[in-house]
This record gives C-alpha cells, structure tokens and sequence, in this order.
C-alpha cells in the first residue's frame, strides 16, 4: 500500500503541463493587452498637451506680431519628438478695431493628419479705436 501511494505522486502527465503553459499564455497575452489599451489614452493625451502648447505658442506669437502685418501662417514644430503642423487664419472682425485668429495643430501625417487642438483669440489693434464722435460725446 505505502508502494502504491509513492507510485501515484511521480508528477504531472504531459497533458497537465501542456494546460498550466496554455493557462499562463492567457494570463500573459491578456496582461499585455491591457497595458496597450491603457497606454492609448495616455499616448492621445500627451499629443494633445503638446500640440496646446504649440497653439499657445503661436498665439503669443500672433500677439507680439505687429497688427497691421498679422498674417495666415503656417508651419511646423517639434515637441518631445514629434512633428506638429500649426496653421494660423487671421480674420478681420466686421465693426471692430480687431482680428480673430485662430490656431489649428494636427499630426504632420501625410495621408490623413488629424486634428489634435484648436485655439481662438482676438487682437485688438493697438491704435486708439475711439473716433471724434464718441470723444466729443464723452465730454457733455
């Protein structure tokens, strides 16, 4: 009896080895899935950052450019290693002493770039914007 007792514990068959590796590669391969499906969203986020910053970037730019030669551009950047492609449309504003611009960044991908941040502001010209009207009104 102690013979067929020792006999029984020798190990595992071929079969159960062959099901312990199968049930780890599962366990591994969904492990790795996951980290990829997490790691996405960070991925994106980081790209938006960047390309706020970039839009940012531009705007300061448009600030500090003179009114009269605020102009569209266009260009590139490199932040953390990755190429964004700004482009910056100046529009009069109808009425007022102004000009919108707004900032666009994209990937720089040839076949289809896609749109990572949008920014708007407004420059006002730094002449006096006040006619001879409203100046003579103000004194009554």
């Amino acid at each position: 009896m102690n013979r067929h007792d020792h006999h029984s514990q020798r190990g595992m068959t071929l079969l159960e080895v062959l099901v312990a590796i199968s049930v780890l590669m599962l366990v591994g391969f969904s492990a790795l899935q996951f980290q990829n499906y997490s790691a996405g969203p960070l991925l994106s986020l980081q790209q938006q950052q960047r390309a706020l910053m970039v839009a940012q970037n531009q705007l300061v730019l448009a600030r500090l450019t003179d009114y009269r030669t605020l102009r569209n551009n266009n260009g590139t950047e490199y932040q953390g290693g990755m190429a964004l492609r700004w482009q910056r449309d100046v529009e009069a504003v109808d009425g007022f002493a102004m000009k919108r611009v707004i900032v666009r960044v994209s990937e720089d991908a040839r076949d289809r770039p896609r749109q990572l941040a949008e920014l708007t502001a407004y420059i006002a010209s730094q002449t006096g914007t006040t006619s001879q009207n409203d100046s003579a009104g103000s004194e009554q």
